[in-house]
């Protein structure tokens, strides 16, 4: 019920534009469930502010656009909160 609530407040064209843009960038239906059931707040975030922080990660840690998705999907308090998530998540991960 709370991704209902924030598809109410965003309103339905907003959502649509965010999650195109998942799909755009090849997110699969699957994980952008799971990046909206976990982070719901993340579709809240303007596509042009997530499209510069996909980028800036993509960037800085040298990752292809499947280890992006990877990341994001694992992880996708990234967008809104920093590297600090992914850090751990890469620590674990070596």
């Amino acid at each position: 019920l709370p991704v209902l609530q924030v598809l109410v407040e965003l309103g339905m064209n907003l959502f649509e534009v965010r999650i195109n843009y998942l799909y755009s960038k090849k997110f699969s239906k699957e994980d952008i469930f799971k990046i909206v059931k976990n982070s719901r707040f993340w579709l809240n975030t303007d596509v042009k502010t997530i499209d510069a922080r996909l980028g800036w990660l993509q960037k800085t840690f040298e990752l292809t656009g499947d280890e992006v998705r990877q990341v994001i999907v694992k992880e996708p308090r990234v967008i809104m909160f920093g590297v600090g998530p992914f850090e751990v998540w890469h620590t674990k991960a070596i």
